[in-house]
């Protein structure tokens, strides 16, 4: 299993069985002897030192032999969509960056290399738990976990990634976005920053009127390859702040070719064209948004704000109720 690997920084790990012994390869090697010990709860590593290295040479030219071994690796986020990506790099699945970690020759991977999974047993099950708590609602508990992991994990770097991210989004979403600013950028920090790290720190910078850093992370997850569609919409949404929204719209029409269901994209597609002057232009921008989803009430809202301000109250109304 690479999973170890790819997700936390951990070493990844192999077994060999063969006439009734099992060799786990990891930092710390493992012999157990199952007809005996089925369960795998008498580690005889120690005890049989030439079995176990015989096991270790004999697992080693079974993957040297085995066919394929130099074909091409695949990155470990390939294909997935971002929603999906999300999802998975908040259960630690995929929480680290691939990159550098992706070979093309199995055997460079033989050696263990990293903390050993089996010695971070404890890290990864608060983790779980706090997302199974942010998913239920109680982000009080989840940050505590979360928190509590991050006291608790003696190398920092990869393995918290996963959960800077995560605590970083709950601190976020609770109103703390100075505190959530310090977890986005931890993780970005630990060289593990997939996803949409740069945009949501690009978020909350917005959020506290640091407009200039905002545009820079924006810019960055572009270079990066990490960008997704609330990237323009930040770097947008920074330009209006900075009064540049002649800019700003070329970002928020951006957001809306890449996702043309996206909720507030049209929303500050039509503030920017009305800033620019070209408030006719912004009624069909939001009717648009509204006949791909009549259920956007941000839209819908912003379209009854603008008929009101062109005096056409009556159809105001009909949007507003």
């Amino acid at each position: 299993t690479l999973y170890p690997r790819y997700s936390y920084g951990y070493s990844q790990l192999r077994a060999f069985r063969a006439a009734g012994w099992k060799y786990i390869h990891a930092p710390a090697p493992e012999l157990y002897r199952l007809e005996d010990d089925p369960g795998e709860l008498r580690d005889l590593a120690a005890d049989e030192p030439d079995r176990t290295e015989r096991m270790r040479g004999a697992l080693r030219r079974w993957i040297a032999e085995a066919p394929g071994v130099s074909a091409p690796a695949q990155g470990a986020s390939s294909g997935i969509d971002p929603e999906q990506l999300e999802r998975l790099q908040s259960l630690g699945y995929l929480g680290g960056s691939s990159e550098g970690l992706v070979t093309g020759d199995e055997m460079e991977l033989f050696e263990p290399e990293g903390a050993d999974p089996k010695d971070r047993v404890e890290l990864m099950n608060l983790g779980a738990r706090a997302v199974i708590l942010d998913r239920d609602g109680d982000r009080e508990g989840a940050e505590r976990l979360l928190r509590q992991v991050i006291s608790l994990a003696p190398d920092g770097g990869a393995e918290l990634a996963a959960v800077h991210g995560l605590l970083g989004n709950i601190l976020a979403a609770t109103g703390r976005p100075e505190e959530a600013v310090e977890q986005f950028r931890a993780r970005i920090e630990s060289g593990w920053s997939p996803g949409d790290t740069r945009t949501r720190l690009a978020g909350v910078l917005v959020a506290l009127g640091r407009n200039d850093e905002a545009i820079r992370q924006a810019e960055a997850a572009v270079a990066e390859g990490s960008a997704v569609p609330d990237t323009w919409l930040h770097h947008g949404s920074a330009l209006v702040a900075l009064g540049r929204p002649e800019q700003a719209i070329g970002k928020f029409r951006h957001v809306l070719e890449l996702q043309p269901d996206h909720v507030t994209a049209p929303v500050r597609l039509a503030e920017a064209l009305a800033a620019t002057g070209r408030a006719g232009e912004a009624g069909p921008v939001l009717r648009a948004a509204l006949e791909r989803d009549p259920g956007n009430l941000v839209a819908r809202r912003s379209l009854a704000e603008a008929l009101v301000s062109g005096r056409r109250a009556a159809e105001a109304l009909e949007h507003y109720r």
